[in-house]
């Protein structure tokens, strides 16, 4: 195990040996299935149609059974990953090649002073910080060179970038939106008082942690050395993956609140972050139908929805001009076979996108659009 701190040439030349003893290599074929995949998720993502259902994935394999392992060692954290570029292409997923420097959801808590626990199965979890809602008044934006993970993060994806092919992107691992962010440093209960009896110094801490993400993911960008615009889609982040717009972020705290609240003090944070990375993708997996209208307000490229908790029709009628992106399924119908339909004709006039399906329901869908092929339909 390479512990925090390891010497950078040494952790460049454990990456060389990883790499060329499970044999990783981009080659022609490999390189036209990424640029076809390129093509059709643009297409996707610009709402035209498209010729084939665009489904991404996202896959590791063969990670380290040591939790800690997994998460320290750079080595261990984005082989799985690598292997899993392998696996999702051979298995005909329309992704692209990326990787990230994996902390899981608790990199910027960790910059804040939380302290880290790391569970039985691998997950982790930040005990909150801020305890007294005066101790907010003090709160301030982390050193990005010195507190937490922070320093180890940079470090790592700037070594990525020297030593992976120039096909695999290094992406970014903060994932976390702001309220997510402020339920590990304050607590969920505690934040949802706060915002009746202590509605400024709820203010403060999405400002001050808006802000830390925005400086974050900026030094990300530049360690990554990243090249893309706002309108070029990309890979972004692990699960979700592929993105227009150069943030994505999670948004699943925000099922609890009621729109007002979500009005009040969560859009202008979130707005903040999209505006300022020229758009990008909220990921939510809660029943979140009652906040359609408010994510149709903000500057957001796309929505990630789980569709078994989000009715299709009622957030394609809401998210007019939105990609929607589904989380782990397929537009659900009162039987496979007219799932598989539903979501092949919705999807191939654009603007969506299908994330987490299984290998044999990929082969099915893909079956299922030469049959519809053959029948003659063609996006309008």
């Amino acid at each position: 195990m390479s512990p925090p701190g390891q010497p950078r040439q040494e952790k460049r030349l454990r990456l060389q040996r990883m790499l060329a003893d499970i044999g990783f290599e981009i080659d022609d074929a490999m390189r036209r299935k990424l640029e076809d995949n390129r093509r059709l998720l643009q297409q996707a993502w610009d709402l035209q149609p498209v010729d084939r259902t665009p489904v991404t994935a996202w896959s590791q394999v063969n990670g380290a059974e040591d939790p800690l392992r997994r998460r320290h060692d750079l080595v261990e954290n984005v082989k799985p990953q690598l292997l899993g570029i392998l696996q999702d292409l051979r298995n005909g997923y329309d992704r692209l090649a990326g990787v990230v420097r994996n902390f899981n959801t608790t990199l910027l808590a960790s910059a804040f002073g939380c302290h880290i626990r790391i569970m039985e199965n691998g997950q982790d979890w930040a005990e909150p910080v801020i305890q007294d809602i005066d101790q907010v008044a003090s709160l301030k934006v982390p050193d990005l060179s010195h507190d937490g993970l922070l320093p180890e993060y940079l470090e790592d994806i700037a070594i990525l970038r020297d030593v992976l092919p120039p096909e695999v992107t290094v992406g970014n691992r903060i994932l976390l939106g702001p309220i997510d962010h402020i339920y590990w440093l304050r607590g969920a209960n505690p934040l949802f008082i706060d915002m009746f009896d202590h509605p400024d110094a709820v203010h403060r801490m999405f400002s001050v942690v808006t802000e830390a993400h925005i400086q974050l993911l900026h030094a990300s960008h530049e360690a990554a050395r990243w090249s893309f615009t706002p309108d070029e889609v990309h890979f972004d982040t692990m699960v979700h993956a592929e993105c227009k717009g150069l943030v994505m972020f999670s948004d699943d705290g925000s099922v609890n609140l009621s729109p007002e609240l979500f009005a009040e003090f969560v859009a202008p944070y979130n707005r903040r972050l999209l505006e300022e990375f020229g758009g990008g993708l909220i990921h939510t997996c809660g029943a979140c139908e009652h906040l359609l209208e408010e994510y149709a307000k903000l500057p957001a490229t796309g929505v990630e929805l789980n569709l078994r908790l989000v009715n299709y029709d009622k957030a394609r009628e809401i998210l007019e001009g939105k990609v929607i992106v589904t989380y782990g399924g397929l537009i659900p119908a009162d039987s496979y076979e007219k799932s598989l339909r539903r979501t092949i004709e919705e999807a191939r006039r654009g603007g969506l996108i299908l994330t987490g399906i299984p290998p044999e329901v990929l082969q099915d869908l893909r079956e299922r659009e030469r049959k519809i092929a053959f029948e003659g339909w063609s996006p309008s």
